[in-house]
C-alpha cells in the first residue's frame, strides 16, 4: 500500500515495466540517461511514474563507442 510506503510485488513489477517503457522512448531520441537509480524514479500523488534528473544524460553519437567522462552515481552508473 502506498500509504504505508510499501509496494506489493505487482506494483513493483508495474513500476519496473513503466521505467523500461520510458527508457525505450528516451533511447529512441537517442538519449542515454546514465543515472538510473531509485532516487530518480518518482511517483506522483496520482500514481504516475516519472523518470527525473537528466543532468548526466547525453545524446548518443553513432560514431562513438565509449564515453570520455564518467558520469552518474557511484554504484548505480554503468561501468
Amino acid at each position: 500500500c502506498l500509504a504505508t510506503g510499501r509496494l506489493s510485488e505487482d506494483q513493483v513489477c508495474d513500476i519496473a515495466l513503466e521505467v523500461c517503457r520510458m527508457l525505450g522512448c528516451v533511447h529512441e531520441q537517442p538519449v542515454v540517461h546514465r543515472d538510473i537509480k531509485p532516487a530518480n524514479i518518482f511517483m506522483t500523488d496520482d500514481g504516475r511514474i516519472r523518470l527525473i534528473d537528466f543532468d548526466a544524460a547525453r545524446i548518443q553519437k553513432e560514431d562513438t563507442t565509449r564515453d570520455t567522462v564518467c558520469r552518474g552515481t557511484r554504484h548505480f552508473a554503468a561501468p
